[in-house]
């Protein structure tokens, strides 16, 4: 926010606004890749404590969700994530590859025990699902089929406290919980359908912005090194792993994410004879080139799915893909 000119002031205690207390419940790993939180607003109008929990887009850890249980102790409304946008499983394999559909219900799946346990713990009056609600567009409308991402009516099968507010205009209060407005029929196949027809053949920023011509006097290789160098400093991978990058010209770049690595980058041609354990991403040179010169970031080209990531083994190292975050000059 601040590379922005945003200005920032850090909450690191309880906000009081009049009869309003905000507290920010930041999720900790020790990592500098840290950045997720969730957010409680309490009121007190004279006779009982209102209060609301957003928890979405936290990692929901025994030690986050023991936070927010010291925090606040059952909240009138919790708004909590069912799904998420993510590039798994639908740039990891083939289309025709049978384990793409296993994994993309895997998924679905593994969100919904995530919520559960979350919902759970802290015994929300009223839950709801919250957020990861989106559609690819562009050239990537083709994996939407294959993201794993529920329609929110789905929590209702699952737990009878949950409610999905209207598209619009849907809203709830703390005082009786009776929302003005609810969806209570998933979206229809057509109408999904009919909005990926309206978005598929938009082009992306990137493409609109850098002629596909011109593609061989962008400055590739050379950022490469300066933003790999960049990325080694703040890594906080401690074993070999290789993230290999297709470039023009049927070039590769082997760039190893330990923090203190033998060789740190290097270039081949296409070659059977790759290091492991590796990731191999295959991404516009056109969007590599923004994300190298820091115009676009690295978690956002990720979540968006704008790459295209095989892993051998296929097996995530957390550790290593935070490196990514900071292979940027």
């Amino acid at each position: 926010m601040r590379a922005d000119g945003i200005a920032v002031t850090a909450l690191r205690e309880r906000r009081q606004i009049g009869n309003t207390t905000i507290e920010i419940v930041p999720h900790k790993t020790n990592s500098i890749s840290d950045i997720d939180s969730a957010i409680i607003i309490k009121y007190f109008d004279g006779n009982r404590e209102h209060c609301v929990v957003n928890t979405n887009d936290i990692i929901f850890d025994d030690a986050m969700i023991d936070a927010l249980r010291r925090a606040v102790n059952e909240p009138d409304i919790l708004f909590c994530g069912y799904t998420g946008a993510g590039p798994y499983p639908q740039t990891y394999f083939d289309f025709d590859d049978p384990k793409l559909l296993e994994e993309a219900e895997k998924k679905r799946l593994v969100f919904f025990d995530r919520y559960l346990r979350l919902s759970r713990a802290l015994n929300a009056k009223v839950n709801i699902p919250f957020a990861g609600k989106y559609i690819l567009g562009g050239k990537l409308a083709k994996l939407n089929a294959y993201r794993g991402v529920a329609d929110a009516i789905e929590v209702m099968t699952i737990d009878p406290k949950a409610l999905v507010l209207a598209d619009g205009g849907g809203e709830i209060n703390t005082s009786d919980l009776k929302p003005t407005a609810v969806r209570t029929e998933r979206y229809s196949l057509a109408d999904i359908q009919r909005r990926e027809d309206e978005i598929c053949a938009h082009k992306m920023d990137y493409e609109r912005l850098i002629d596909a011509q011109e593609i061989h006097q962008l400055p590739i290789k050379r950022l490469l090194v300066a933003a790999a160098r960049r990325a080694s400093g703040k890594s906080e991978c401690e074993t070999d792993y290789f993230f290999v990058i297709s470039l023009p010209n049927n070039e590769l770049a082997i760039i190893n994410a330990n923090k203190m690595p033998e060789r740190l980058i290097r270039f081949a041609k296409n070659t059977s004879e790759l290091p492991e354990p590796r990731s191999e991403i295959h991404i516009d040179p056109r969007y590599l080139f923004g994300l190298l010169a820091n115009v676009y970031h690295w978690n956002n080209a990720e979540v968006g799915s704008q790459y295209n990531t095989r892993r051998t083994p296929n097996e995530l190292n957390r550790e290593a893909q935070s490196f990514l975050n900071y292979l940027s000059t």
